[in-house]
């Protein structure tokens, strides 16, 4: 007992028949494929990055203050990295930490950043980096906003970074961090 018709038999199906056939056979071959490559990504798999060298350029930030009065930025916060539908196992996020810097290596996070009035300083955030950080920013998959809180816990309107290579290393984002 054969699966497949022979000649003979396959010459006398109808037209339905043949294009069942060719659509189960399309069919099991889509299966073997979905098991081999979620078996290859169950063994690690190629997943193009190296997580233990992962690493994210800082982003340059300028606060400036266009107020009579100065305003203090904590140096610590949290990061949201906001995916695309489809990426991410259905969360429409992820979260990151991060730090200030005056400093583009990573140097001592600062506790807080005082933005004197009418002035602007330059500042350096340093993100928590793990491997799905760095395949978004490879990527550019994704949208990046911080958490901006002043010291009496307000937070500091701010919208969304494209959160890609080429923009995070050539764009200095400015930041008016008025008093609430």
């Amino acid at each position: 007992m054969t699966l497949w018709p022979t000649k003979l038999q396959w010459r006398q199906w109808s037209l339905p028949s043949k294009l069942t056939a060719v659509g189960v056979l399309v069919g099991i071959a889509g299966i073997v494929a979905t098991l081999v490559l979620f078996l290859v990504s169950l063994d690690g798999g190629e997943r193009g990055i190296d997580v233990e060298d992962a690493v994210v350029p800082p982003v340059a930030l300028e606060f400036r203050n266009p107020t009579m009065s100065a305003v203090t930025v904590l140096g610590r916060g949290d990061a949201v990295f906001w995916l695309p539908a489809g990426v991410g196992g259905g969360a429409p996020n992820v979260s990151g930490k991060y730090d200030l810097s005056f400093d583009v290596e990573q140097g001592s996070p600062l506790e807080s950043v005082i933005v004197e009035p009418l002035s602007t300083v330059e500042v350096y955030v340093h993100l928590s980096s793990t491997g799905t950080v760095e395949e978004l920013l490879r990527a550019g998959l994704t949208d990046l906003t911080l958490l901006l809180r002043r010291d009496d816990g307000s937070s500091i309107p701010f919208g969304s970074i494209p959160f890609d290579e080429s923009r995070i290393l050539s764009t200095r984002w400015q930041i008016d961090v008025v008093p609430p």
